[in-house]
């Protein structure tokens, strides 16, 4: 119905409908359709329809379509415009940007890599724990509740280790890797104290020459290897380290506890020379 209305006649009807005028309803024909305006020929003053019948022309009044006074109300949706990100306008990232990126991304790889040092940390500990033979800080034996200063204490402690009395063997173990020991010198220094002194280590080297007592043939060379080895700083050290570190001590029995300086002095009360080789010889072989 409004395809046919004219601008000016739509101004009309908008005019009337702000100044709250009533609006008259279109003329209609017999059919009750409204009539449409007579269209203007170039020959011909009287217009027809399809049918052939003569129209009448309409009337100059405007012809008003009625309708609802409210404005029509579009609803939009509750939801918010999403922009696709395709069609989103991509910024350059700047240098500062950049860089606090790499930076926590570095941060986050720190934190993992700690992470992964300290699962690893509690790995070894509980291998070690499970390798290494637990330290039992045990009363010293009987016999060794102070060091043997002679010969005969030695052989009477053998003849016991050697009848396996009362698992005496394992207690001396036990009570001297309690001595611990960061190197096999550090452990040998500190174990055999415990079993001599340097009064009877004096007469006692490793193959038995010169008239001394042979400790490669004692127990108690395999008990000393055996506790050095049930720590985790030197249980890998070999037999030929141990026996290496035994003998320094053992040649340095005389020169411990003021034999070196005593050794010096008769050497000059005696008028004998004294080269600097031996001196250094002597200090560099001393514990």
């Amino acid at each position: 119905m409004s395809s046919y209305m004219c601008k000016r006649r739509r101004s009309r009807v908008r005019r009337s409908l702000e100044d709250g005028r009533p609006l008259r309803p279109a003329r209609q024909g017999e059919d009750g359709r409204p009539l449409r305006p007579a269209r203007q020929g170039n020959n011909s003053t009287q217009q027809h329809d399809r049918s052939g019948d003569r129209v009448v022309p309409r009337s100059s009044e405007p012809c008003v379509v009625p309708h609802s006074s409210q404005p029509r109300v579009v609803p939009r949706s509750s939801q918010p415009r999403v922009v696709p990100r395709s069609s989103q306008r991509q910024e350059p990232e700047s240098r500062f940007d950049k860089a606090v990126r790499l930076l926590a991304n570095l941060a986050e790889e720190v934190r993992a890599t700690r992470r992964e040092l300290q699962d690893l940390k509690a790995q070894v500990a509980t291998l070690q724990n499970a390798l290494c033979v637990p330290v039992t800080h045990l009363d010293p034996p009987d016999m060794l509740r102070a060091a043997l200063n002679q010969q005969s204490e030695l052989i009477m402690l053998e003849s016991r280790l050697a009848a396996a009395d009362d698992n005496l063997a394992e207690h001396v173990e036990i009570h001297l890797s309690s001595k611990g020991g960061k190197t096999a010198k550090d452990a040998v220094y500190r174990m055999m104290p415990c079993i001599m002194t340097d009064t009877l280590a004096k007469t006692i080297n490793w193959t038995g020459q010169g008239g001394k007592l042979a400790f490669k043939n004692l127990q108690l060379k395999d008990i000393l290897h055996r506790a050095i080895r049930r720590n985790a700083n030197t249980k890998q050290v070999t037999e030929e380290v141990v026996q290496n570190e035994v003998i320094r001590y053992l040649k340095g029995a005389s020169d411990r506890d003021g034999g070196r300086k005593l050794k010096l002095k008769a050497e000059c009360e005696n008028g004998g020379d004294i080269l600097i080789s031996d001196v250094w010889t002597d200090i560099t072989e001393s514990p």
